[in-house]
């Protein structure tokens, strides 16, 4: 099962500002890679993921096109 990692953020009852400040990113930063602006490095996503308590394969990051 794929999801959004906005709603890997929102299932793990975490606002955009409290996942920011756990990475150490601007809260921009997530909005742009929840819209799928811009992705997150390896090791940001990663450790998301980890925050979210999901693995990485059941992230999916939508692509600029969609």
């Amino acid at each position: 099962m794929q999801i959004s990692l906005k709603a890997a953020r929102v299932n793990a009852d975490y606002t955009q500002k409290e996942a920011a400040r756990l990475i150490n990113v601007d809260v921009s930063t997530i909005v742009s890679w929840e819209n799928g602006r811009t992705s997150p490095k390896a090791t940001q996503l990663n450790e998301l993921c980890r925050i979210y308590g999901v693995s990485v394969d059941c992230v999916f990051l939508r692509s600029k096109s969609s």
